[in-house]
């Protein structure tokens, strides 16, 4: 998990401890935090605007396990379960995906 350098990710920080998130590998990179615009439309449909900021700054990674950090694959190892979302780039969930299934912690549906 990584926010940017500006104001929002203090809001995102305390928003995220508030909740009893765990902030101890919380990467601060430069550049903004990302953050999203959603818009209800009458009937109920919606429209998002994202801007990717920290979220998409993950260095390009090729195929295989290797490329996250030792650091980020054992955390990964030892987690409970895995968020995999899609502000990220989808490489980084690739990564991680592949990290969790031979750690077994996919479950087939």
């Amino acid at each position: 998990m990584q926010v940017g350098e500006d104001g929002h990710a203090n809001l995102v920080k305390e928003a995220l401890a508030s909740a009893g998130v765990n902030l101890d590998h919380l990467n601060v990179v430069k550049g903004p935090t990302g953050h999203a615009l959603v818009m209800l439309q009458p009937g109920g449909r919606n429209s998002i605007i994202i801007v990717g900021g920290a979220n998409a700054s993950w260095p390009r990674l090729d195929d295989g396990i290797g490329q996250l950090s030792a650091n980020v694959q054992q955390l990964i190892r030892q987690a409970g379960a895995v968020l995999l979302q899609r502000e990220v780039p989808d490489t980084v969930n690739l990564e991680a995906a592949k990290v969790e299934i031979h750690t077994n912690l996919i479950q087939k549906l």
